[in-house]
This record gives C-alpha cells, sequence and structure tokens, in this order.
C-alpha cells in the first residue's frame, strides 16, 4: 500500500514538472516494492533532470525485470524506452582517457567511477556513484560515459599535489583526453 501510494504522489509531481521531488518518491516506492513501471518512471525523471547516465540504467532495467504478478513492461512503455534509450545514446558523452601514471586515482565532480566495461572495451560511468574520492582508473586507457556539460575532473596520486582539469563537453561528443 505504501508502494503505490508513494507511485501516486510521485505521478502527480510528474504533472506538475516537480522532477527531483518525483523522483525520491518514485525511489521510495521502488525501494518497497521493485516494479518495471517505477524503473521506466525513475528513469524519465532522471532524463528530464539531464542525468541521462543514471536514466540508462533505470531504462535497460525497466526493460529487463518483471513485476511481482511476473508480467513484464508493456509494449508501449517498451517503445518508449527503445525511444529514450536511442536518444539517451546520442546524448551521452564518451571520453576516452589516457593516464599517466595508470595507477593514479580519478573523480568526476567530486564523485568515484562506477566500473562498467563493454566488452573488450574498459568503460567507467561517471555520475552514478555517491559522492567521494576517486578510484584507481581501471587501465591506462579507458573510456568515461557521462552527461554533457561542465565537469571537473581530479586526478589523485599519494605524495603528489591533485590535478584538476575543467572541461566543458557538447552533448554527444566523442573525445579523447591525456591526464598525467
Amino acid at each position: 500500500e505504501e508502494a503505490r501510494a508513494q507511485f501516486v504522489a510521485a505521478a502527480s509531481l510528474v504533472k506538475q514538472a516537480h522532477w527531483s521531488e518525483a523522483l525520491a518518491a518514485f525511489e521510495r516506492s521502488a525501494e518497497l516494492v521493485p516494479h518495471p513501471v517505477t524503473s521506466y518512471n525513475i528513469g524519465a525523471c532522471l532524463r528530464a533532470l539531464g542525468r541521462f547516465v543514471s536514466a540508462r540504467r533505470y531504462f535497460d532495467e525497466a526493460l529487463t525485470t518483471t513485476a511481482p504478478d511476473g508480467r513484464p513492461l508493456s509494449k508501449t512503455l517498451v517503445r518508449e524506452t527503445e525511444a529514450f534509450l536511442g536518444e539517451i545514446d546520442r546524448l551521452t558523452v564518451v571520453l576516452t582517457v589516457e593516464l599517466d601514471p595508470p595507477d593514479a586515482r580519478i573523480a568526476v565532480d567530486g564523485r568515484p567511477l562506477e566500473r562498467a566495461d563493454e566488452g573488450e572495451r574498459v568503460a567507467t560511468l561517471a555520475g552514478t556513484l555517491p559522492p567521494g574520492p576517486g578510484t584507481r582508473a581501471p587501465a591506462a586507457t579507458f573510456e568515461i560515459r557521462m552527461d554533457p556539460g561542465a565537469h571537473v575532473i581530479t586526478l589523485s596520486r599519494k605524495g603528489h599535489r591533485d590535478a584538476v582539469v575543467s572541461k566543458t563537453l557538447a552533448p554527444g561528443a566523442r573525445e579523447r583526453l591525456e591526464l598525467s
């Protein structure tokens, strides 16, 4: 009952375009009862907030999970989700980082990177983990998938001062960045 109440409250907030508040209510609903429609709505809120990398995770979840009664996402929502995923793939930035030394720690916007390898490519996600210190880079060369916009990339290594790079990236940008 509480999960349903949170979902209904969130849907009302969406109608008013109160995306952050709706997101929080959908997240509370999902904690109580995971459901593909709730995952879809979390993804939609994150998309509206410009948090495309995080939205992708929830859209993927909506496509791969089933409701408590065993039903998958409706065909209509599957089509909408697939359209949103295509849009997100066109908007998301891919930054190929060449790092020297490869044992340095890296953070983007004050958050560690999340590992998300894609086959042979070493990949990470920016903006999906809670704030915290950088984590060791996964390789000397790797990709960071991130939202477009302004970012602060911090490179740390024990015994050295931090290197800080500010970078503004256009939607869909594919760039290389050498950090040392």
